[in-house]
């Protein structure tokens, strides 16, 4: 079963500049095949971007991105103590 995030939850882990696996399957609601499976994706979209890529992570901003997380919706949902999904 997963866990509802509430606007908090979210935005406590979207501030980081870089996501771990256990950052996207929280953020995706998905398990961890999933996850790393988007990890992939998206370190595929840096390298070819020519980021410099710390070793397990990703890019934050490109891990919204892929989930069409509206930042500026989060931060006025927490601030409202709000919960994104149920």
């Amino acid at each position: 079963m997963v866990k509802s995030l509430t606007a908090k939850e979210i935005l406590k882990i979207i501030e980081k500049m870089w996501a771990s696996t256990d950052d996207i399957k929280k953020l995706g609601c998905v398990g961890n095949n999933k996850a790393l499976k988007i990890k992939n994706e998206i370190k595929t979209r840096m390298q070819e971007e020519g980021y410099a890529i710390p070793r397990n992570l990703v890019d934050m901003k490109l891990v919204t991105e892929y989930f069409n997380i509206d930042e500026q919706r989060v931060k006025f949902l927490a601030s409202k103590g709000g919960v994104c999904n149920e």
